[in-house]
């Protein structure tokens, strides 16, 4: 491991993952989770109303508030942009990284605590929640937090560190809900219970955590009281969550209790080989508990927080993939801990397995590049250097240094492909963001803007438009809006041949493929069959009519 700490090399993988960091603030913003909220937080600065949340002037009542109030922050210090409402989350993701770090460090020294920041800098669900803003990387960061000064809490009592984690899980919980507060709890308890440490859980310090949680989050449940009254409350503190597992909540989906299994094979990449081999010799580790005496650094809390969250989020009847990131921080300080062991020497069916599951990473790269969506010369020579010093690693460096050395150059490849190249040119398919981008540069102030017979999903049009843009499926009710003033409509093709029928004057601005990127299909990869699943939409301007 003495390649990492060569300054050389330290300052090469830092600015690589900066790079990586900063093109995806500059990557569109895809619908719908991500262009919502950003278009919801925009909704608070119009409004001024921060407590009470609003959806197009509609009663919001889904996600907790930090995901707006930080993208509402970001906008009032720099302005509304789409690049903007991407920072808060930025902030927190690169939180996790560090907060993983230190209590690698804190648990296993020095040179696993770098070895952690490296490894959680280059997951891909870092770089993914990083880009396209969900709760999930708030989350992610607060949580992380709040284990790092949990457990140097618990390890040394340092009141300190319990107010700050008090303060990390509080964040979480304003985040995601109670989930901010569980994963520690599964964490510590099961590292306690482990390490027969039962003195751990009745310290009365631990009393002051729940009151300041209350405090952090006292005015979101304010807003929720005067928005929704008792059942906004009841709607944050237990349905929203526990509900998907009671059935309370009517969200569920075809997926089974092996759902994550596979959804951890692609997002815990490059080192979903490495974190199988950590988990085994952490479940040796247990085995051998009865046997040995502990010492001042056993933990269980990395193996606890990572597999019982696993379980219980397995329970939920609905899951997407990004729920289960919040256990990757867990995962990552055992990979850290386990390749700082072995040194020199590497298991032979450990070093062939993540060869080949890089393989598959960089045949992936290859395939998307020349076939999906044909790169640019410049990127396609950045790709090939990039392949290039892998290939050099491999053949000069010495075992571990080899295997992470690859698995970093292969995910800063990939996912430079990705923010550079492969999501630009997925996201021109999303229309309703260049549609956005015409009517902010074309109407006035005073211009109203709207989607007519488009899907409410459509977000984006918000967001890039930069105001809110009224919907409607009704003739009527469009010309009601249109009666004193010119308008700018974005439609469909079934809303145009009505605008057409009815005589109404228009000028076509422009006219966009149009495809719904968050649900890819594999004809859509086929640049043949992708023509054959487009559809059409339009940006139009219609003039009152004559009275």
């Amino acid at each position: 491991m003495q390649v990492i700490q060569e300054s050389f090399t330290a300052v090469c993988l830092l600015f690589g993952v900066g790079i990586v960091f900063l093109l995806g603030l500059w990557v569109p913003i895809m619908d719908i989770d991500a262009a919502q909220y950003a278009a919801i937080a925009a909704e608070m600065v119009y409004s001024g109303e921060y407590l009470e949340i609003y959806d197009r002037g509609q009663d919001y009542l889904d996600k907790p508030p930090l995901v707006f109030w930080s993208a509402a922050a970001a906008y009032q210090i720099l302005g509304i942009h789409p690049v903007v409402s991407k920072l808060g989350t930025l902030l927190f993701t690169l939180l996790a990284i560090y907060s993983t770090s230190r209590l690698a460090a804190f648990l296993y020294g020095g040179r696993t605590g770098q070895l952690a920041f490296y490894l959680m800098a280059s997951v891909e669900a870092v770089f993914l929640v990083s880009n396209d803003v969900r709760t999930d990387g708030l989350l992610l960061g607060s949580v992380t937090f709040a284990m790092w000064q949990l457990t140097v809490f618990s390890r040394t009592g340092s009141t300190r560190a319990l107010i700050l984690g008090a303060f990390g899980a509080g964040f979480g919980m304003l985040a995601k809900g109670p989930i901010g507060v569980v994963v520690p709890v599964l964490a510590l308890g099961s590292d306690a219970f482990l390490r027969r440490d039962w003195q751990l859980l009745f310290r009365r310090q631990w009393l002051l955590v729940p009151v300041l949680v209350l405090v952090i989050l006292s005015p979101m449940m304010w807003g929720l009281w005067t928005q929704h009254g008792w059942g906004g409350l009841q709607f944050y503190f237990w349905t929203q969550s526990f509900g998907r597992i009671t059935g309370e909540r009517a969200l569920s989906d075809s997926t089974t209790v092996v759902y994550f299994l596979h959804t951890i094979i692609w997002a815990f990449f490059p080192w979903t080989p490495v974190l199988a081999y950590a988990l085994m010799r952490r479940v040796r580790d247990i085995e051998w508990v009865r046997l040995r005496s502990y010492t001042e650094r056993t933990e269980f809390l990395t193996f606890g927080g990572f597999v019982l969250t696993f379980f219980a989020l397995s329970l939920s009847q609905y899951k997407l993939p990004h729920y289960i990131y919040v256990t990757f921080p867990f995962g990552v300080i055992m990979c850290a801990q386990v390749l700082s062991q072995l040194d020199l020497t590497v298991p032979r069916a450990l070093t062939v397995a993540q060869g080949l599951f890089l393989g598959v990473g960089w045949i992936a790269v290859g395939l998307t590049a020349l076939a999906i969506f044909p790169v640019s010369f410049s990127i396609a020579v950045m790709i090939a250097a990039a392949l290039l010093v892998t290939v050099y690693i491999a053949f000069r460096s010495e075992s571990v240094s080899r295997l992470v050395l690859c698995s970093l150059a292969t995910s800063l490849a990939l996912n430079f492909y990705m923010n550079a190249w492969f999501l630009p040119e997925l996201l021109v398919y999303q229309s309703s963001i260049e549609a956005g981008r015409k009517m902010h540069a074309l109407a006035e102030s005073t211009d109203l803007v709207a989607g007519y017979k488009i899907p409410w999903s459509d977000y984006s049009l918000d967001v890039y438009a930069r105001r809110v843009v009224r919907r409607t499926d009704s003739l009527e009710e469009l010309k009601e809006w249109l009666a004193d003033d010119d308008g700018y409509i974005y439609t469909s093709h079934a809303g145009l041949s009505d605008i057409q029928g009815s005589g109404w004057p228009l000028t076509q601005i422009d006219k966009f493929d149009h495809y719904k990127v968050s649900r890819v299909s594999p004809r859509f990869l086929d640049p043949v069959a992708r023509r054959e699943l487009l559809k059409k939409r339009y940006l139009l301007l219609l003039i009152p009519e004559e009275p």
